[in-house]
């Protein structure tokens, strides 16, 4: 069980419960049945009595396990994508993985076609004419996979649009 002032490391929940453990105690005091005057709840537990005795789990390690799957998984589709467009540009490792994060950073318009079956996201704003023709085979290499958006059957179209020609 916590005292107010006993800390559980990289825990940063519990270190918040056990900092406020003293307002509890001390809102137990002014308000004996745990009603707010001008509060529409009716009662309001005690972290104590919530617990009614459980050990308290830390989470953080698998918060963190969960976290760097995520970050794990992304580095490795963007590494597949740079792998992708890295013979298209002059400096190949570099190059890549900076055009990727432009990509990634581009405004779309996701346009969902229920009658044609097609989620079309069109990726608008490349200003440099060789990022444009990079960008323009990319989005040919994906849509000929052919790929449906996951939890629908709408299959996945990119579309690269120029700013010469939106500008137009």
């Amino acid at each position: 069980m916590l005292t107010e002032h006993q800390f559980v490391p990289n825990a940063k929940p519990f270190n918040i419960l056990a900092t406020h453990l003293n307002q509890l105690q001390t809102f137990d005091t002014v308000h004996p049945h745990g009603n707010i005057p001008g509060s529409s709840h009716r009662s309001i537990q005690a972290a104590r009595e919530a617990m009614a005795g459980e050990p308290i789990v830390q989470m953080e390690r698998e918060r963190k396990i969960i976290t760097d799957t995520f970050k794990m998984v992304a580095y490795r589709a963007e590494t597949q994508l740079a792998n992708l467009v890295g013979p298209l540009l002059p400096f190949r490792e570099n190059e890549a993985r900076k055009f990727m994060k432009l990509v990634f950073g581009l405004p779309a318009d996701i346009l969902p076609g229920y009658d044609n079956k097609k989620l079309v996201v069109r990726l608008h704003g490349m200003a440099i004419p060789h990022y444009y023709r990079v960008l323009a085979t990319l989005c040919e290499v994906l849509n000929n996979l052919e790929v449906c958006y996951p939890g629908t059957e709408l299959r996945l179209v990119l579309q690269a649009t120029s700013a010469v020609l939106e500008s137009r």
